[in-house]
């Protein structure tokens, strides 16, 4: 467990948030990179906080694809050459909430890299990002 760097995310998490609320209230769609940089944040303070990462082979019996060191990852996606994302660890350790966090993620690559928000308002990715929030604060440390 590494509680100063699960705080560092904490406070990441919170700027992002505060950042997203703003450019809601202007109804700027850059305030969805924001929201799921807010849930990033607090998948990453879940994964400093969540013994199952303590050691390797609590990592494994998740999944055999973690290890003590996915706690670190910084990366989205996946790849054979270095292991599991963090869409992936989440998608591991917290299946209740992998479909929201992949379709936030999602929802900030449109902004971010391709055409903008679609199919969901900048409100709808505010509540998935609360959701996400929540529920891995409501998990604690595992």
């Amino acid at each position: 467990m590494s509680a100063p760097v699960a705080e560092q995310h904490k406070s990441e998490q919170l700027k992002a948030y505060q950042t997203a609320v703003l450019l809601t209230r202007s109804g700027n769609e850059w305030a969805t990179v924001c929201y799921f940089y807010a849930a990033y944040r607090a998948a990453r303070r879940a994964f400093n906080l969540d013994s199952r990462l303590d050691s390797d082979a609590a990592a494994r019996a998740v999944n055999p694809r973690l290890s003590a060191s996915s706690r670190h990852v910084d990366f989205h996606n996946g790849h054979p050459s270095r292991g599991p994302g963090v869409n992936d660890i989440v998608r591991f350790l917290y299946p209740a909430i992998a479909t929201k966090y992949e379709l936030l993620h999602a929802k900030s690559v449109e902004v971010r890299y391709r055409t903008g928000l679609i199919g969901v308002t900048i409100e709808e990715t505010r509540k998935l990002a609360d959701d996400i929030i929540r529920e891995l604060t409501r998990l604690g440390p595992q």
